[in-house]
């Protein structure tokens, strides 16, 4: 899991990364990205009940993509990132997502 140093955690945080219009698309995810002056990176996850009914499902999703992000997103890059699941997905397609998140990961310029 990642430290609380690196998550979003309230609705102001999430909000000004919505606010730049930065955003990414693939077929499983909305990428919204915004700098920061914080000198880390801070990931918040969204899984809407519009895309997955099940809460379980739902936390599989979100701790899939923290531990992906752990482990694949560069540390030079200091930004704040909300990942929105638009389409769900399940063990079977993990090496997918990684794929797609890391693929997402290299895009982002600020």
């Amino acid at each position: 899991m990642l430290n609380k140093k690196n998550k979003l955690t309230n609705a102001d945080e999430f909000s000004s990364v919505f606010s730049t219009k930065n955003r990414l698309a693939s077929p499983h995810f909305f990428l919204h990205f915004k700098s920061n002056e914080k000198k880390e990176f801070r990931l918040g996850c969204i899984v809407p009940k519009k895309v997955e009914k099940k809460a379980v499902s739902r936390n599989y999703m979100k701790r899939v993509i923290n531990e992906i992000f752990k482990a694949e997103f560069p540390l030079d890059l200091y930004v704040d990132i909300v990942l929105r699941v638009k389409q769900i997905f399940t063990k079977e397609d993990f090496t997918l997502i990684k794929l797609e998140l890391n693929k997402l990961f290299s895009k982002i310029q600020l």
